[in-house]
């Protein structure tokens, strides 16, 4: 990929995978995993929370998370990619397969707080 289209990806992607990037051509496949950035992110953070209050807010994290479904859907259909999974799980990440193009475009969302690489683990 050019270095203008890596630009955007500087304070949303790691510089390992923005190095990968950057080797790629624009439409080659990526499967990458999205954190969506929420309206509740960093609301009482560090603070013991306890049943009622805990359920709440794992509800108001999803909730948020979901509405930034719909940006990043138009940006993953715009660039022919698609989600990996149905819904954000309970941190607000979703699984995606798209392009290097694709990664690009959904780090200028600000719907996207951060995008990792999706690596296989493998056992030490």
């Amino acid at each position: 990929m050019k270095r203008e289209e890596l630009d955007p990806l500087a304070d949303k992607v790691g510089p390992a995978f923005r190095d990968r990037l950057a080797r790629l051509s624009a439409e080659a496949p990526v499967q990458a995993v999205v954190l969506i950035q929420s309206a509740t992110d960093g609301e009482a953070a560090g603070r013991r929370t306890r049943g009622t209050e805990r359920v709440a807010r794992i509800a108001a994290q999803r909730r948020g998370a979901e509405e930034g479904l719909v940006e990043i859907d138009a940006i993953l259909e715009r660039t022919g990619g698609h989600r990996l999974a149905d819904a954000p799980d309970l941190l607000g990440s979703l699984p995606v397969a798209t392009t290097a193009r694709g990664i690009a475009a959904l780090a200028k969302s600000p719907r996207v707080k951060a995008i990792l690489e999706d690596q296989k683990l493998k056992a030490l």
